[in-house]
Order: structure tokens, then C-alpha cells, then sequence
């Protein structure tokens, strides 16, 4: 069925109307009764089909538009596959979950990892528990943490919310690297550095500042305390030599007397 027979069929019955009109105007009053009902009825299925027949040609006209979209969002589909496939003609490495045996310093790296799983709906709760589980160093506290629950998708957030109040704690987290800073202070206080060890501990300073910053103590906020830990981890010799650089700017803010000696 389409728009053009339909209006065909339009234009045909409104002639067999105006015919029975006409034949009606010639019949006896006794049988104009009778053909005038005769009339009516075909009147009546003629509206019928031509109802029936728009829906059809509605429903069609429908479905080509969704089968017209569908084909071409699956030709961009294809298309964007295509150019990923053409792109990358080498094979990626598996990836091996990083294993959490429940030192703080070693959340992030493993959270930054797990997360990819714990946001994925479409694992169920019961597969992410044993995830979770094979996730952790057997024998180690946090295996200890989640043997504790019952291995159900019911205990799986549970489990989770009570790996990051115990481990994952922001708060926690920042007080262990101010501590590793600490510790590069105290380090500092009895030892003869040489170019290596200079080296080495712009690394670690470098290494504990990007994680404070992970955890949202961004140098903008904490500089007036960062700054002194810091300068308290340079030896002398380099404190000497950076006062006497002509980049050296004692009256300027914590913030980039922060940048300059992680800079220098």
C-alpha cells in the first residue's frame, strides 16, 4: 500500500458517490429507503479501508525512518571501529591488577587500578567481591578486612566502603606523605650528599608532593607548609648556592618560593 493508490481509491469512491446520488433521485420512495441504507454501508467500509490503509502507510513510513537511522548509526559505529582498527596495528600488553596488601602508601596505585571494576554495571556485585579478593596479598590485612564479609554482591559495598575508611581515608592519606617528607628531613639532618643523592631525593620530594596533590593538597593551598619541609630536606651547600642565584626571591609568596626551589 502506498500514498498514490490510496488517493486513487479516494477519487473512485467519491465518483461512486456522486453516482448514487444521482440513481437515488430516480428510485420510488418505497425503495429509496432500502438502496439509501445500501449506500451508507458501503459508505461506511469504504471509510473503514481507507482508515485502515493510512495507518499502514503511517506505520511503514515509520518503521523506514527508524530502519534509516538505525543504518546509519550503525555505519558510524563501523565507520569510528574502522579508523580505531586502522590506527592501532599493534597489540597491547595485559594489564595485571596491581595486588593491595594494606600499606596506606600503596592505595592509590591500587584504587586507580579497581576502580575500573567497581564503576563497571555491568559486573554483578558477587563477581566484583571476587575480584576484590584476588585484588589483595593473601595472608595480608587487607585480604584479613574482606575474608571478614561473607563473599556475597549483598556484602561487596560493604566490604569496599570499609577498605577506604580503614586504608583510603583522605585524611589519612595526606598525614602518611607529610610523614614521607618528614622523613626525608630527618634523613637529611646527619648526611653527606653527593650529585646522585641530590638526585634521588628531588625524586622522592617530587614523588610525595605529586600524591598530596592526588589527594587534593595542591601546592596553591599548602605552600606555606610544604615550602619550610622542603627547604628543610636540601643540604646546605645547595641552600647557600640558591640564596646567591639571581632568581633567588626571598620577599615572593610560599607558592612560587615552592616552584623556584623545586625548580632550581
Amino acid at each position: 500500500v502506498n500514498i498514490s493508490e490510496l488517493n486513487v481509491l479516494k477519487v473512485k469512491i467519491d465518483r461512486l458517490e456522486i453516482t448514487h446520488a444521482s440513481i437515488l433521485e430516480l428510485f420510488p420512495e418505497k425503495d429509496f429507503e432500502a438502496e439509501f441504507e445500501v449506500v451508507e454501508d458501503f459508505r461506511d467500509k469504504a471509510i473503514r479501508i481507507e482508515t485502515k490503509a493510512r495507518r499502514i502507510i503511517t506505520c511503514q513510513d515509520n518503521v523506514s525512518t527508524i530502519l534509516n537511522s538505525t543504518h546509519s548509526h550503525s555505519a558510524i559505529i563501523n565507520s569510528t571501529e574502522n579508523v580505531v582498527i586502522e590506527k592501532r596495528r599493534f597489540k597491547l600488553p595485559k594489564l595485571e591488577l596491581r595486588k593491595f596488601d594494606g600499606d596506606v602508601k600503596e592505595w592509590l596505585y591500587f584504587w586507580s587500578q579497581f576502580e575500573k571494576i567497581h564503576d563497571d554495571s555491568s559486573i554483578e556485585d558477587s563477581d566484583k567481591f571476587q575480584y576484590l579478593l584476588q585484588s589483595t596479598v593473601e595472608g595480608s590485612r587487607a585480604r584479613e578486612v574482606i575474608e571478614s564479609f561473607p563473599p556475597t554482591g549483598d556484602n561487596y559495598p560493604k566490604a569496599i566502603d570499609y577498605l577506604k575508611t580503614r586504608f583510603g581515608c583522605n585524611d589519612l592519606q595526606v598525614e602518611v606523605y607529610v610523614r614521607e617528607l618528614l622523613k626525608l628531613v630527618l634523613k637529611n639532618a646527619n648526611s653527606n650528599f653527593c650529585t646522585n643523592n641530590l638526585c634521588a631525593l628531588y625524586d622522592n620530594l617530587e614523588q610525595q608532593i605529586r600524591a598530596l596533590e592526588t589527594l587534593g593538597v595542591t601546592t596553591d593551598k599548602s605552600a606555606a607548609l610544604l615550602y619550610p619541609l622542603v627547604e628543610s630536606c636540601m643540604p646546605e651547600d645547595f641552600l647557600r648556592a640558591r640564596q646567591r642565584s639571581s632568581n633567588f626571591d626571598l620577599g615572593s609568596d610560599s607558592k612560587k618560593r615552592l616552584d623556584s626551589l623545586l625548580k632550581f
